[in-house]
């Protein structure tokens, strides 16, 4: 993962004055190439759903097509909200360091 790694350090204070400072900051910028990472697997595992539970809808019998339908939606939602939650972390990883640190430390309540 260190290409991932290698985009997020630049972002990090950079200034580690210890050889603990600098194992925190190697390890705060794992776990925020982590999170990210997982973040845009689940977007795409959902998007696959997605795709998935439309072809089903699309060759229900008739009298199963309401039922396949609800699945399909609800499918469209958790796409919609893995989307939300990795566009947040692409913008918290652009822009805003301590947001970045809050959500890893804190997933639910930012």
């Amino acid at each position: 993962m260190g290409w991932i790694t290698n985009q997020i350090a630049w972002w990090l204070p950079g200034f580690a004055e210890t050889e603990a400072e600098a194992k925190r900051d190697a390890e705060l910028g794992d776990a925020l190439a982590d999170a990210f990472l997982e973040s845009y697997i689940c977007w795409r595992e959902a998007c696959g759903d997605v795709y998935g539970t439309y072809d089903r809808w699309r060759n229900s019998e008739p009298r199963e097509g309401g039922l396949a339908f609800e699945v399909h939606r609800a499918a469209l939602d958790r796409e919609e909200h893995a989307a939300d939650v990795y566009s947040r972390w692409a913008e918290v990883l652009g822009h805003d360091q301590s947001r970045a640190v809050r959500e890893l430390s804190h997933p639910h309540t930012a």
